[in-house]
């Protein structure tokens, strides 16, 4: 990875200082893993750094979409649906984007659950790998361990089964690029990947001492490679390799790897380091200022120290310390005057801070990301947000990372889509632009008025989600008409609680029909011709001692009397009720009883009436 100046017949005089004689020159990169050390310093120990590729990065995260030949409305919901439920498609989008932009590469690939099962060769019992716990041993790559049914000791063969599509949620492994492997051919471009498992000792070195959750969750096929100690080659397709592109003179040394974008300015890379450790260390000798205290410089026979040896004074002074640590108020006294002086603290003004901002703003800057993601002043980006050329002019000039983006997304999409039997389609992340823009999201929405493109298109573009909305739009529908049917409901119970108290007792109905029936007798007999004899009047009822059973009364003149008694009493108050009772028992006990059999035939009537009108809905039920 050198820059082969040397190689190229170039020659300095020694009397002429070469401009490629410097310190910056002789710590470049001289293969990709120690590219990969240099990216890792800066994005790890340069906060700066990495939170301004990170802020350029999440502004291409909006929204993701997919589109088909044959893919329409519902179905492109269905397939987003699905997307969202086993991956967080934005944030792995982010992290990746945050891996292709400081290390110039990202591999992954999709892991799909499965079950690992022990079967014993005696009794053919099988049981997941989980259920044996201690009882098996994990040796030169094979399960060892005793049957739990026939109590079999031996090796143990084992079967590795998909789960069900409905329990199989995939998961999007990264894979580290110091690791890696790539061997590409120049012309065709075919590519083989493979992982250096001896190196990636975090996931060989578990296996190796039989550790549970990684001899389940590992596929055998990567268990036998670290039993090996080789390599494992990934299968085609089974790998995705996002590289950042580099100039045709890099092909021959980088030999299909991507270079991060920063080594475009390697030196101002290393200048920025160089000065955090000139920084650093003038924080810890110059930061903190320590404070000297010493005789007065007097001469002759005037000089203090001339009767008081130096291990007093010092005595002197360091108690007198104390005591003001231990009471700031308290009064000192010394014999003597002293001089203080301060050493050290200049920190401020030796740290070159201009210096600094100036290279990593330069270093910034050469990777293409503009001031306000490194600067995170809101005005800053009003005032970069305010042109739309200024979202046109970066989206472009990172256009690479989109489409690179683009590319990912409809990979993941169609792995998941070959695991549920989906057709292939292309995903993408929507335009930054399309939802700053303000003219272009009003004229969407007037198209959209028009007809001339569909509501969800036009409403996208405001971060509406049309079909939450339709949703909501029913829901409310559905709420209010189930308002207005509570409200009817309410309504029709007062006009029932209104008419069953207009409506008359029985003990009234029949009074009023007796009523009527007098009046139409009054009527029929003034109406008769002179001399005919006039009906019998009707007589009152009465609880006198002569009413009823005075002297040739008869049994159905009882009953008629109590009965006519006890359609009165039935709707009177409870305390005429009781008073009326209480004088009929003292002045006819025969009438009392009947009377009393009469209310209680009453009362049950009204009950079962009562029931009769709450079942058709006539009276509300309380």
């Amino acid at each position: 990875m050198s820059s082969g100046i040397q190689d190229a017949g170039l020659r300095w005089d020694k009397d002429v200082t070469s401009p490629f004689n410097k310190l910056t020159r002789r710590v470049y990169p001289k293969t990709i893993r120690e590219t990969f050390a240099w990216a890792e310093e800066l994005w790890m120990h340069h906060g700066m750094y990495s939170q301004s590729i990170s802020s350029a990065v999440r502004y291409f995260m909006t929204e993701l979409d997919v589109e088909g030949d044959d893919l329409d409305f519902r179905s492109r919901k269905v397939y987003l649906d699905a997307i969202a439920e086993n991956f967080d498609m934005i944030e792995e989008l982010a992290v990746i984007g945050d891996d292709f932009m400081a290390f110039g590469n990202s591999f992954t690939s999709i892991h799909r659950p499965f079950l690992r099962q022990l079967i014993c060769p005696r009794c053919s019992l099988r049981a997941p790998l989980k259920h044996f716990k201690n009882k098996i041993k994990f040796e030169n790559c094979r399960f060892i361990g005793e049957c739990a049914s026939c109590s079999y000791k031996g090796q143990l063969p084992h079967e590795d089964t998909l789960l069900p599509k409905e329990k199989s949620k995939p998961v999007i492994t990264r894979w580290p690029p110091q690791f890696m492997r790539i061997h590409q051919h120049p012309m065709s471009g075919r590519t083989k990947y493979s992982i250096d498992l001896k190196q990636y000792d975090s996931l060989s070195a578990p296996v190796l001492r039989g550790d549970l959750i990684f001899l389940e969750d590992t596929p055998w096929e990567v268990v036998e490679a670290i039993c090996k100690g080789s390599e494992f080659e990934f299968a085609n397709d089974e790998l995705y390799h996002m590289s950042f592109p580099v100039a045709a003179c890099s092909i021959p040394n980088l030999k299909g790897w991507g270079l991060p974008p920063f080594m475009a300015d390697f030196e101002t890379a290393v200048l920025v380091t160089m000065l955090d450790k000139y920084v650093e260390t003038i924080l810890v000798e110059y930061l903190m200022p320590f404070r000297v205290f010493s005789p007065p410089s007097a001469g002759g026979s005037k000089d203090p120290m001339l009767n008081m040896n130096m291990k007093d004074f010092v005595g002197s002074v360091m108690g007198m310390i104390q005591r003001h640590r231990r009471n700031p108020t308290d009064w000192n006294f010394l014999p003597y005057p002293l001089e203080y002086q301060t050493l050290g603290g200049e920190a401020k003004s030796l740290i070159p801070v201009d210096i600094m901002e100036h290279f990593e703003m330069r270093l910034l800057h050469s990777m293409g990301i503009p001031p306000e993601f490194y600067k995170s002043s809101i005005t800053g980006f009003q005032a970069a947000a305010g042109p739309l050329i200024g979202f046109k002019m970066f989206e472009r000039t990172w256009q690479h990372f989109a489409n690179q983006l683009n590319k990912w997304a409809t990979w993941v999409v169609n792995k998941q889509g070959d695991l549920l039997s989906w057709e292939t389609v292309r995903a993408f992340v929507k335009p930054v632009s399309l939802y700053e823009d303000p003219e272009i999201r009003s004229l969407k929405m007037q198209l959209a008025a028009a007809g001339k493109i569909s509501e969800d298109t036009a409403l996208q573009t405001i971060g509406i989600d049309y079909d939450q909305e339709r949703k909501k739009l029913l829901d409310q529908e559905e709420a209010a008409a189930e308002e207005m049917e509570e409200r009817q409901r309410q309504m029709d119970n007062q006009m029932a609680n209104v008419q069953a108290v207009t409506v008359p007792g029985p003990g009234q109905q029949v009074l009023m029909q007796e009523e009527q029936a007098a009046m139409a007798a009054q009527e029929q007999q003034a109406g008769a011709p002179a001399g005919a004899a006039a009906p019998p009047a009707a007589m009152p009822p009465s609880a006198g001692t002569g009413g009823a059973t005075g002297v040739g009364a008869t049994i159905d003149d009882l009953l008629t009397n109590a009965d006519q008694i006890a359609q009165e009493l039935i709707v009177a108050d409870p305390l005429t009720r009781r008073r009326t009772l209480s004088d009929l028992k003292h002045q006819d006990e025969a009438l009392y009883a009947q009377v009393k059999a009469r209310l209680s035939e009453l009362e049950n009537q009204a009950a079962t009436q009562g029931v009769q009108l709450a079942r058709q809905g006539q009276v509300p039920v309380q």
